[in-house]
């Protein structure tokens, strides 16, 4: 089973090997010596992150109203919350790494799930592994996203192609799941990267 998994899967396993061999461990480097983003972007994106963990563990009573700009309430609302993939973040976080640690893992999670979720799109849309491949390839580790590797804020993808892929399949078969669905991963829900207003 796994076996005729993997002769059917060549191509995606190849993109993405090839993929994390070329760009991510050279961003990241083999021992993990070296750091996604650039000084500003990253550091501000880790503070967000961390932020959001010590939330999630109860370590802070607010989420919205984190200690910077003191006493303006509701400063998390200025930026990008990164809320959505903070969980990927905070799992590190709890498995004992260290901040910088975590962030280099969630880095890596997230250029995978973007393969693996372009993959999925476009592998249902075009029905051609080779074709998915090649796509999610250029979707995950193009020079246009290593172009934007300064902005930590900008990694998390994956909810793109999800909610492409929910709406593909909603207009096929008019299933109101699908709609739903499209619709979160459409939202600013679960995208890593978006700008939260609280409302009250």
């Amino acid at each position: 089973m796994i076996s005729k998994w993997l002769v059917s899967s060549w191509p995606m396993l190849l993109a993405l090997a090839l993929g994390v061999y070329f760009f991510l461990i050279n961003i990241l480097g083999p021992d993990f010596a070296y750091f996604p983003g650039d000084l500003g972007d990253a550091r501000l994106n880790i503070y967000f992150l961390e932020h959001a963990y010590r939330f999630f563990t109860g370590q802070v009573d607010s989420f919205w109203n984190a200690p910077f700009m003191y006493p303006t309430p509701d400063v998390m609302s200025y930026s990008d919350t990164l809320l959505g993939s903070a969980p990927i973040f905070a799992l590190f976080r709890l498995l004992g790494c260290d901040v910088y640690t975590s962030f280099q893992w969630w880095y890596a999670v997230l250029v995978i799930l973007n393969f693996s979720a372009a993959y999925l799109f476009l592998n249902y849309v075009f029905k051609n592994r080779y074709a998915a491949a090649l796509g999610a390839f250029v979707f995950a580790f193009s020079i246009g996203i290593h172009s934007q590797g300064y902005h930590a804020q900008t990694f998390a993808r994956f909810a793109i192609p999800i909610a492409l892929l929910m709406a593909v399949k909603f207009k096929e078969s008019r299933v109101p799941g699908f709609y739903v669905g499209g619709t979160y991963w459409n939202s600013s829900a679960p995208r890593g990267a978006q700008r939260l207003e609280r409302w009250e």
